[in-house]
């Protein structure tokens, strides 16, 4: 399903991330963009369609809209600040650290967050109408 899907994409990322931070080796580095390929589709792909299944009848282009300028536009400019007060002290190792960090704190409150819907929608009643 689409949550899964998101669940492994920002899964991967977050591996990803972690591998960029123990990388001597130039060569090695080809693997992991590889990956980015995949999982940005996957991810995109999987975002686009559960905004569009969470959204209000009638809001669903305007949910993938809010998507797309949260994930291009504030993510971009938080990450771009926090990337650059960081950086002198953790370093680029540790920024990519942080950022699998945040993104597996991220995927939890994810899970969370969906267990919790579903719970809540079991308890409700069923309309008929």
């Amino acid at each position: 399903g689409i949550q899964r899907l998101l669940i492994l994409s920002v899964a991967v990322q977050a591996a990803r991330l972690l591998g960029w931070s123990f990388i001597n080796e130039p060569y090695a580095a080809l693997s992991l963009q590889l990956l980015n390929g995949l999982t940005f589709g996957i991810l995109w792909l999987a975002s686009v369609a559960y905004a569009k299944e969470i959204a209000p009848a009638g809001l669903e282009t305007t949910a993938q809209g809010l998507l797309s300028g949260i994930y291009f536009g504030f993510s971009s400019m938080v990450g771009a600040l926090a990337g650059g007060l960081l950086y002198e002290p953790i370093g680029t190792w540790g920024i990519y650290r942080g950022g699998a960090v945040v993104m597996v704190i991220g995927l939890v409150l994810f899970i969370l967050a969906s267990n919790l819907k579903v719970k809540l929608m079991a308890r409700q009643p069923l309309k008929l109408s």
